[in-house]
């Protein structure tokens, strides 16, 4: 089996069970090539793909790290609010972004961008500071409620036009979402996402999300796709993907 540039996330929990048999049990070969969706930046840290592997996936330690500019796009269509073992996808999602903000240094950039069929900022892309610290923040991001339609494409550019401008050396954007979505100028918009060093990463939410979109944008913007159809596993991946933005992960030189 070869993995090439496979981010954990990628592969169902029975699928990694699978393949632990296959590799531990049965005794055949696994061959994994490095890239920029897999080891550390494929979360691959306390998996069960690291057990398999002869290498550690955790970054050594870095006291520095290089500045941040982080935007969330969140789903708040109407779906958002359906209900699931007691609580709802919105609810879930809010608790994600909360996790997000601790993760993050008080002059990291961090925006929030809000959307259905028309897209607000929550939080206007600025140091958490210059929006009124972390409490101002967070009580700004508990303030999404879930209605109407969606539509990413709307969503996804107005968050890329905020976070191009950025002089930060890091510039993301997590796009979360459970739905379809129209149609838009996507390549285009990735193509200029990858010539100015902004990166994507999405997580679908559901058995309804457009997985094909969600991955192929990820792929795209050179990040990570996650997928979970369990609604309290949203605040652990974005969590998950914070960290691996904000942790210095990749070595970079000659």
């Amino acid at each position: 089996v070869v993995l090439d540039n496979v981010a954990a996330s990628t592969l169902t929990l029975d699928q990694l069970r699978a393949l632990e048999s296959y590799v531990h049990t049965l005794g055949r070969g696994l061959t994994v090539v490095g890239g920029n969706t897999s080891y550390a930046l494929g979360g691959y840290n306390n998996s069960l793909l690291e057990q398999m592997l002869p290498v550690s996936a955790e970054a050594p330690y870095q006291q520095e790290r290089a500045s941040l500019a982080l935007v969330l796009v969140i789903d708040r269509s109407g779906s958002m609010s359906l209900r699931t073992d007691n609580v709802s996808k919105m609810a879930m999602a809010r608790e994600a972004a909360l996790l997000a903000t601790e993760a993050l240094r008080p002059d990291d950039q961090l925006g929030v961008l809000a959307f259905d069929i028309r897209n607000d900022w929550i939080v206007p892309l600025a140091p958490i500071d210059a929006n009124g610290g972390l409490a101002a923040v967070q009580q700004a991001i508990q303030s999404i409620e879930a209605d109407g339609g969606t539509d990413i494409y709307p969503a996804l550019a107005r968050a890329y036009e905020a976070i191009v401008g950025s002089q930060a050396r890091f510039k993301h954007i997590i796009l979360l979402s459970d739905g379809q979505s129209w149609g838009g100028a996507y390549d285009q918009l990735l193509e200029q996402m990858r010539a100015n060093g902004v990166t994507l990463s999405t997580i679908g939410v559901g058995q309804d999300i457009d997985a094909q979109l969600m991955s192929a944008l990820a792929r795209g913007g050179l990040g990570r796709y996650y997928f979970t159809d369990r609604v309290r596993e949203i605040p652990r991946i974005m969590l998950r993907e914070t960290n691996v933005v904000t942790r210095p992960v990749a070595m970079e030189g000659r």
